[in-house]
């Protein structure tokens, strides 16, 4: 946990600067998935495929949305004024992460290295049919974007049905099929799966969700089994500081992920939970039916009257439910529901924050050439989920960095504390409490 004292967080700005590897770091990642050994060799080479799977994607939203402006302003802490310029920003920032877009004489302009994959016969070929198209004309960085995307398809057809047979992936099969059963690489095939759906971004609209509310649920579920429950529990005790008894909110708690960690770790605490989506909540109240000390709601959360104050109000991937007055209104709230001295934490991505990301992991002594790795094809992939939770009809717009401490900071609310909600530095815990 690093606090205010050692970082300036809202001096750190979102910025356009693109994602780069260095030499001796990329020289690394070849030679580890050309030895191809272990668990960790396969799961690099997933990440260099994901992003060639969502490289491929973000090529046939560009063909059908040729009308906006390939504007590199929109992508500089650049505060939109409407949806459209907002969805817009996210698409360019996405854009130029993935290479799809390049600085040019005139501005910014199509990748020539891509061009071809721009053809919607070829990007209909693939995506309704899982075939690949047989072109001379393509590039070498063509080719394997096409080889990675039918790859990555195969592993998620894998994963939604164990009795599927692979038709694109030749070489170590079983060790795949293997990384696939064990759930290995579940939440990043989950987040494979809904990227996927970017595909239908047709810019000012809205995309229709595919999935029901269980599917978020239920990858949230995975991602803090997988990465974050550790993380929480550390940065809980160092926030708390030992303080009993605490009285603990968690909005939107789901099925509870959070409050199991605090029942079995804090013993005397008292935990509310609320949650709105009825099924979920009947299943996490049955969960904790025998907890004398957790209390599960089923109600809006603006509607929620509290009957005490809280010391510490979890609001965990909550943020891009609201919009930008609903954010606000959220976080006043929260605000009013804090005994003296409490907390508000916050589990949140940001993209475009890699300086103050990498600031933080320097100050925490975590910035190995492997965790330099890691953090690279994380940051890389935030911005496609920043598209997707601004473009998708579940979420009312991401939440951005160059919004986030304005919008404290005019409710007197300052950032006391951060850490890693993860290993790849994709989620961040941020401690907020009222300014004195």
């Amino acid at each position: 946990m690093i606090t205010k004292n050692e970082i300036d967080f809202p001096a750190y700005q979102q910025t356009g600067k693109l994602v780069e590897l260095e030499m001796y770091s990329r020289l690394l990642v070849y030679i580890v998935r050309l030895l191809n050994a272990g668990t960790n060799a396969y799961k690099l080479e997933f990440y260099e495929k994901m992003l060639n799977f969502i490289r491929v994607i973000g090529l046939k939203a560009l063909s059908a949305n040729l009308h906006i402006k390939l504007n590199r302003n929109l992508s500089q802490g650049h505060v939109a004024s409407n949806y459209e310029e907002r969805v817009s920003c996210s698409f360019v920032n996405f854009l130029f992460q993935l290479e799809i877009i390049t600085p040019g004489e005139e501005g910014l302009t199509i990748n020539a290295d891509y061009q071809h994959l721009m053809d919607d016969e070829v990007i209909k070929n693939l995506s309704n049919h899982l075939e690949n198209p047989q072109l001379l004309v393509f590039s070498k960085k063509e080719k394997k974007a096409l080889n990675d995307f039918l790859i990555i398809n195969d592993l998620m057809q894998k994963y939604s049905n164990p009795e599927y047979s692979f038709q694109h992936i030749k070489k170590h099969r079983h060790i795949w099929e293997s990384l696939v059963v064990a759930k290995k690489l579940d939440y990043e095939i989950r987040l494979c799966e809904t990227l996927f759906n970017l595909i239908n971004l047709r810019i000012p609209e809205k995309i229709e969700n595919p999935f029901d509310e269980d599917y978020y649920t239920e990858s949230g579920q995975n991602a803090f089994k997988n990465f974050i429950r550790y993380s929480f529990l550390k940065y809980l005790q160092e926030i708390t500081n030992g303080r009993k008894p605490l009285n603990i909110f968690d909005l939107g708690c789901g099925y509870g992920n959070y409050i199991e960690v605090i029942h079995e770790n804090f013993p005397d605490c008292s935990v509310t939970g609320i949650e709105r989506n009825s099924k979920v909540f009947a299943h996490t109240r049955s969960k904790f039916e025998k907890a004398k000390n957790v209390e599960i709601i089923n109600d809006d959360f603006f509607d929620f009257n509290p009957s005490k104050k809280y010391d510490v109000v979890l609001m965990n991937f909550v943020l891009f439910y609201f919009d930008f007055k609903k954010k606000r209104k959220a976080l006043k709230k929260a605000k009013s529901m804090l005994a003296d001295q409490g907390s508000i934490v916050i589990c949140q991505y940001f993209s475009g924050i890699e300086a103050l990301k990498k600031e933080l992991a320097k100050k925490q002594k975590d910035c190995s050439v492997a965790k330099k790795i890691e953090m690279y094809y994380s940051d890389k992939i935030l911005y496609a989920n920043t598209l997707w939770n601004d473009a998708v009809d579940t979420f009312s717009e991401a939440v951005k960095w160059d919004e986030f401490p304005s919008i404290i900071s005019t409710m007197d609310l300052q950032i006391i504390s951060m850490t890693n909600a993860d290993k790849f530095y994709y989620s961040l815990f941020v401690e907020l409490k009222v300014a004195q």
